[in-house]
């Protein structure tokens, strides 16, 4: 089982200040985009995971889940340990009135040049709110130590949520120390 870490879901009055501050640190950090445009969405999906297009450009790509282990890995990239310390998420996931312990969490995994694949110990969970709305997420990779030892972080998996339902991601971004 993963091991799973509280994160902090982020006041809707945080979010405005999250981008702020993201917006003036040097463009050194990856962001990925979950808008449609001209370029091909790159993220691979898990089999039981389905992409709608949204009809405008601008709009977020909509997720349809059709198990309990949605996932998304990221396109190929290089970024220190060290130079990373979060990331924040944006996302909003169709409304469910209960959600059982076994899926209340979301989980972000990564790989890195010194180790190619995805395992529990390399792993942070949050929760998650589940109620239509949009929620940002400061997901803190520096409070699982394996992140610090990663070296150079190369993909991420990103299962957003652990049980059948759509949700949107808004934004993913990393985030400096």
């Amino acid at each position: 089982p993963l091991r799973r870490q509280r994160q902090m879901c982020i006041r809707d009055s945080e979010r405005t200040r999250l981008r702020n501050t993201a917006r003036n640190q040097p463009e050194l950090l990856p962001s990925f985009s979950f808008v449609r445009t001209r370029v091909p969405f790159d993220w691979r999906l898990s089999g039981g995971l389905d992409l709608l297009a949204p009809e405008e450009p601008g709009r977020p790509y909509a997720f349809i889940a059709h198990d309990h282990d949605p996932h998304l890995i990221s396109p190929e990239f290089q970024v220190p340990a060290l130079m990373a310390g979060e990331l924040f998420l944006e996302m909003r996931v169709a409304p469910k009135n209960y959600l059982p312990p076994a899926e209340q969490n979301a989980c972000l995994a990564w790989q890195s040049e010194a180790e190619p694949e995805f395992r529990p110990a390399r792993t942070v969970c949050f929760p998650v709110r589940a109620d239509g709305q949009a929620h940002a997420y400061q997901i803190k990779l520096t409070r699982n130590i394996h992140w610090a030892r990663s070296g150079t972080a190369t993909r991420l998996r990103l299962d957003p949520i652990a049980f059948p339902g759509r949700f949107e991601i808004l934004a993913l971004e990393f985030r400096g120390l």
